[in-house]
């Protein structure tokens, strides 16, 4: 299941005497405080000004992982949700009911749904988006 990580901005200065890397002090000083962003933003912000001398754009989101895991140590930003299917639609009654149907783990006490579940759900949640009317756009012409 494709999963997208959602950055918080906390502080843009660390606590500790620590020197961040030259590439994570560029991008906290253009974000606020509470500025909300995940890394393919990012890239696509700064894919022309920092990161631009990487090979790949593999390279690039590799590195940027990297530099947003030292920020989180140095409590400089958190992460708020890590799925990108919102809660609103998990907790719709059908798909709550149809989610109740599938088998679960065999484990005790395991804990969050299984990565069928979790695959099921993500490719609803797809199908969905595209009969949606807050993201289907209708024009009307005369």
């Amino acid at each position: 299941m494709r999963t997208a990580t959602i950055y918080e901005v906390i502080s843009i200065t660390p606590k500790s005497n620590i020197k961040l890397p030259e590439k994570l002090q560029r991008i906290l000083s253009d974000e606020s405080v509470g500025s909300i962003f995940t890394i393919s933003e990012i890239l696509n912000k700064y894919s022309a000004s920092i990161l631009s001398g990487y090979k790949t754009k593999e390279v690039a989101y590799n590195t940027l992982i990297n530099l947003l895991s030292i920020a989180k140590k140095e409590k400089l930003v958190k992460t708020t949700r890590k799925t990108i299917i919102p809660k609103y639609f998990e907790n719709l009654e059908t798909i709550a009911y149809w989610q109740s149907q599938l088998r679960g783990s065999r484990f005790k006490h395991s804990e969050g749904k299984s990565s069928t579940r979790k695959q099921y759900l993500y490719h609803l949640w797809i199908f969905n988006k595209q009969f949606n009317p807050r993201c289907l756009r209708l024009y009307l012409t005369k």
